[in-house]
């Protein structure tokens, strides 16, 4: 239903939070969601019987929009190349190798916080 693929969009800022942004005023931040359930035929005026998830069983879905929209966002920075841009701007590529030390180092840091 509209009102639940709203309240899905919004949960993609969660992921990106996990990934460190707060949707600052200048981010550009667009989230929409649509739905491919009920297929309506256009221009029939009779009585349409539409299926929907129960506002209670979102949760589920809820939490796989922001694991989604995490991931996503991670997958683009490790396949994102060394570019050089205007003037010889450089927008060097993550250190992969480093990477996974990092994560795992943070990962431990916080295991030792809880």
């Amino acid at each position: 239903m509209p009102g639940q693929c709203k309240r899905l969009a919004q949960r993609a800022s969660l992921g990106l939070a996990r990934v460190g942004g707060y949707g600052h005023d200048s981010s550009g931040d667009i989230f929409f969601a649509f739905s491919t359930g009920n297929h309506l035929v256009q221009g029939r005026q009779t009585v349409r019987e539409v299926g929907s998830i129960p506002n209670e069983g979102l949760d589920p879905l809820f939490h796989a929009v922001a694991d989604a929209t995490e991931e996503s966002i991670i997958n683009a920075l490790c396949a994102a190349e060394t570019t050089v841009g205007r003037e010889g701007r450089t927008a060097h590529a993550l250190p992969l190798d480093r990477l996974v030390d990092i994560v795992e180092s943070h990962r431990a840091g916080s295991r030792s916080v809880e």
